[in-house]
Formats: C-alpha cells, sequence, structure tokens
C-alpha cells in the first residue's frame, strides 16, 4: 500500500517504489530470499520479452513496412475510394486484434504501431492530413491491443488468473468474445466520427 501511495504522489517513479517496497521486506526479514525468488512468474516475463523482441525484429528488418503495404492494398483495391480510410482503420484493428490475442500487448503494440504510421503517410503523405490519420490509425491499434479478452495469453493478468483460478481455454472465449466485439465496435463508431473517416 505504501508504495502505491508513494508513486501515485508522484514521489518516485512505480518502478523504483516497487524496488524500494521488495528491498524493505527483505532487508526486515518479512520474506525470505528463497520466497521471494519462487513468487516471480518466470514464464511470464520471458513470454512478454520474447515476444517485445519479435516486435523489434519485425520493425527492424522491414516485415512491418511489408505487412502495412498488404493492408493498404487490401483496403484501397476492395472498397470503395470514399471508404478507404474507414476500410483500413477496420482491418487495422481487426489484424491487431487477433495478434494481442496471441502475443502480449506490449509486443502487439510494438508492432503495429509502425504498421499504423506507414498506413497513414502511404495514403496521405507526411503532411498535416497523414499525421491525423496516423493519429487516428495509432489509437485504434493502441485500443485493440489493450482488448485482450478471448485468450489466457495475450495479457499479463489473464494469464495469472488463468494460472492461478484453475480456468480453461474456452472460459476466456465464451465471455471473452462479448467484450472484444463491444471494442471493436464502440472504437471503429468513435475513431471514425471523431477523424471523419466515413463520408
Amino acid at each position: 500500500v505504501s508504495v502505491i501511495a508513494v508513486a501515485t504522489f508522484g514521489v518516485l517513479p512505480i518502478s523504483v517504489a516497487s524496488i524500494v517496497g521488495v528491498a524493505l521486506l527483505l532487508v526486515t526479514g518479512c520474506i525470505k530470499p528463497s520466497e521471494a525468488y519462487q513468487s516471480i512468474e518466470w514464464n511470464i516475463l520471458i513470454l512478454i520479452y520474447g515476444m517485445l523482441a519479435l516486435g523489434l525484429t519485425m520493425q527492424s528488418t522491414g516485415v512491418s513496412t511489408m505487412i502495412a503495404s498488404v493492408v493498404g492494398q487490401v483496403g484501397m483495391n476492395f472498397f470503395d475510394p470514399s471508404w478507404h480510410h474507414f476500410a483500413v482503420l477496420v482491418i487495422l484493428y481487426l489484424i491487431t486484434a487477433v495478434l494481442t490475442e496471441l502475443l502480449s500487448n506490449n509486443a502487439t503494440i510494438v508492432i503495429m504501431a509502425p504498421i499504423a504510421l506507414a498506413l497513414a503517410y502511404q495514403m496521405l503523405g507526411a503532411g498535416p492530413e497523414g499525421q491525423e490519420l496516423a493519429r487516428a490509425y495509432v489509437l485504434t491499434a493502441c485500443i485493440a491491443a489493450s482488448a485482450s479478452f478471448v485468450t489466457p495469453i495475450g495479457y499479463q493478468t489473464n494469464t495469472f488468473v488463468y494460472t492461478v483460478g484453475g480456468y480453461r481455454f474456452k472460459d476466456f472465449l465464451k465471455i471473452g468474445i462479448f467484450f472484444n466485439l463491444i471494442y471493436f465496435v464502440g472504437t471503429v463508431a468513435l475513431v471514425s466520427l471523431i477523424w471523419d473517416l466515413i463520408p
């Protein structure tokens, strides 16, 4: 509680406050070092950092730009010109939503943010209009990356609950699909209205 209070009032960053809190617990003997070590979920940490490395690799090798090009071509070739921006928005959300169920949310946004920027600049250039569209696309990707409800591996909290609570994979699917649909419809509708992407 004291760690949260210190971080909340801006005295220290939460990462530093957490380390100080753990150090105090160890120094005062509240927990043993072996207990602290055993309480760390190493498999989750390895999963998160592995996915972050994958995202950075995709960005540095140009795979992100290639995916952006494919998404842009699909949006522009299969839809009426007046619906191009909206179609790409929907496709971008769906791809991000699928990825975030398989990877972590952090890794997904590392992959998808450059793709969202590349899409906007491919369609409207790097001027003011392209920057506004980029904001719409990046915001959409951020929300989609955070909407991981269908699988227990897409978000750290899901994984914690899954392992501790004894849930099954299909338990997440039964409930999560409705939340995913609500997020999808709400995000696409609001972003389209605010940035005027619907003709």
